[in-house]
């Protein structure tokens, strides 16, 4: 075998092992003391993180009203928060730790997270 169709083979050979690791790529986890909302099944998509104990916290836009997925690594328990259009009732969603969903039917519901529960939430 001559020395091109060598190199040829060995790369095509490497490129074959690695690219199925490639695809397989974990995507990112929710760092330790944190709960990460997902705008995806499956914890994938655009995503935001919030850390527990820093008080009241709005959802960015990229999972506001469309988080799909969720995963908790806090130490504590928060509180996903639902605010009605018009002033109506606000609906509270408690995430204890360890809880996640990698379909989470109230994600469409999103509206901002805190570690205490609001006294004007109904728990749903």
């Amino acid at each position: 075998m001559n020395k091109n169709r060598l190199t040829s083979v060995l790369a095509a050979a490497l490129f074959a092992t690695a690219l199925p690791m490639t695809l397989a790529a974990p995507t990112s986890a929710a760092e330790p003391g944190q709960v990460c909302f997902y705008s995806q099944p499956g914890h994938e998509g655009d995503s935001w993180c919030y850390t527990p104990g820093t008080g009241f916290a709005d959802a960015p836009d990229a999972v506001r009203g469309k988080a799909r997925s969720f995963e908790s690594s806090a130490g504590e328990t928060v509180y996903a928060l639902h605010f009605a259009a018009g002033g109506g009732t606000c609906q509270a969603r408690t995430i204890h730790p360890g809880d996640y969903s990698s379909d989470w039917q109230w994600g469409s519901g999103l509206d901002a997270v805190d570690s205490t529960p609001l006294a004007d939430c109904e728990q749903s």
